[in-house]
């Protein structure tokens, strides 16, 4: 009787170390994808600040351009053009 006990409980102490060790697994499998994909957000905050900079200089390239003299004395001849086109 005792050594039936014994044996149960060996069997459960296997069972639950077997289940403790593939959690264990997929633990380190899904850290492993959480950095993964952390520096795959991290990349593209990245990229996506450079573009936001490339867009603020291209909007300040346009500004100045729109405010030059040049554009505004040859406003007239852009809004003829698009009339007679």
């Amino acid at each position: 009787e005792t050594e039936k006990l014994l044996e149960h409980r060996t069997e459960n102490v296997e069972q639950t170390t077997q289940q403790l060790n593939e959690a264990e697994l997929d633990l380190q499998r899904k850290t492993q994808e959480l950095e993964q994909k952390t520096q795959l957000i991290d990349e593209t905050e990245k990229i996506l600040f450079q573009k936001n900079q490339e867009i603020n200089l291209i909007q300040d390239e346009l500004i100045a351009i729109l405010t030059t003299t040049s554009w505004r004395i040859t406003s007239p001849l852009r809004k003829l053009k698009r009339i007679f086109q």
